[in-house]
């Protein structure tokens, strides 16, 4: 029987900040919670590759805040952005990106919202559904959810906020439930020459998208 021991676990603190209009170095700088991705055989990855992920909410939003090493870092600078919806879609396949696989009693119900920003702040939301031992993604989903990259080259730093409205989520942080998550980061070539995640994943198809391996949120309020 699965046990909270069995499951990797991070806390998720009261947001210093209001919204991403008002991001500041203290979001950036705040050291409380973080986890560190691994490869995604649980291995160290290089500390070239170094990512750290903290979460954070308030009232109207849950923010994520990736940190990353690079040597380099690929963007889909010559795919279109959808004028609709903003989307850079197939993101995954053109450029470095942060990803987060979240949602509410995701490692029973195979539900989950797939959150991806690239180095130049692209993003990508999509609703998935992985029951039946598929993958179904409705990339039409619109979750309002805002994000903003920022590269300092001479650090080789890339810094991330996704913000990401409860609504998205249809519940928020008093909502009975247990909360799953995944971070993941895909760096190099069609997905990755590196794959990391914070719960590893192991290999083969679909490699992300294994919410049994879903970690938990704990929120401090």
């Amino acid at each position: 029987m699965e046990t909270y021991h069995d499951i990797p676990s991070i806390t998720c603190y009261p947001s210093p900040i209001r919204s991403l209009d008002t991001l500041s170095s203290e979001l950036l700088e705040d050291s409380r919670g973080a986890v560190y991705l691994m490869n995604s055989d649980g291995t160290i990855p290089s500390p070239d590759l170094e990512t750290k992920v903290r979460v954070y909410w308030n009232a109207q939003f849950f923010f994520a805040v990736f940190q990353g090493r690079f040597l380099e870092l690929r963007t889909a600078h010559s795919q279109p952005i959808d004028p609709k919806t903003g989307k850079t879609f197939s993101l995954w396949e053109h450029s470095d990106v942060y990803e987060m696989f979240i949602g509410m009693n995701t490692r029973a119900q195979r539900r989950y919202k797939e959150f991806q920003v690239g180095p130049d702040s692209r993003r990508l939301d999509i609703d998935v559904d992985s029951r039946n031992n598929e993958v179904k993604g409705d990339f039409k989903w619109l979750s309002g959810f805002r994000c903003k990259s920022l590269v300092d080259k001479s650090k080789s730093q890339w810094d991330c906020v996704m913000e990401i409205p409860w609504k998205a989520f249809g519940a928020n942080y008093e909502t009975k439930g247990e909360w799953n998550v995944n971070f993941c980061r895909a760096s190099g070539r069609f997905h990755g020459d590196e794959l990391l995640s914070w719960s590893p994943m192991g290999s083969g198809a679909k490699i992300f998208h294994q919410p049994d391996k879903f970690g938990r949120i704990v929120f401090q309020r």
